[in-house]
């Protein structure tokens, strides 16, 4: 990983309980939409709850949050500096980042299966990073 991918924001504690508030909040969102049937824009409220919440991981476990671009430098920080960022996590984070530009940038609409994946992901990812943050207050 280059030092590009390497640049951190300093984060506190109030700020990283703020960044899983957030992450909640888009999960909530994502599952309301969801059964609305607006397929995309839940599965975008879901990909930006486990950003959120890699944010707020993050900030509770070394301070800081991915100062990259690059969503997928996150997947490589939390890799580095989270012991409890497993291949699992690592699955269901990639198979959220991968969809991003997908659903925010392409003509093509995603199906409600997709749709259905993406906010579970979600979901379980935001649960592992609630455990997580626990064991680092």
């Amino acid at each position: 990983m280059s030092a590009k991918h390497d640049r951190t924001y300093s984060v506190n504690r109030a700020q990283a309980k703020k960044f899983f508030t957030k992450a909640r909040q888009y999960l909530e969102s994502a599952q309301l939409l969801l059964e609305n049937e607006r397929f995309d824009a839940a599965g975008l409220a879901a990909i930006h709850s486990a950003i959120a919440a890699s944010d707020a991981t993050l900030g509770f476990a070394i301070g800081a949050r991915s100062a990259a671009q690059d969503h997928m430098a996150v997947v490589a920080l939390l890799s580095k500096q989270v012991d409890e960022f497993g291949a699992t996590q690592q699955r269901q984070l990639v198979g959220l980042l991968r969809m991003k530009s997908t659903i925010a940038y392409d003509d093509r609409l995603i199906s409600q299966d997709e749709a259905w994946v993406l906010v579970a992901q979600a979901e379980r990812y935001c649960n592992w990073a609630s455990e997580t943050i626990k064991r680092h207050k």
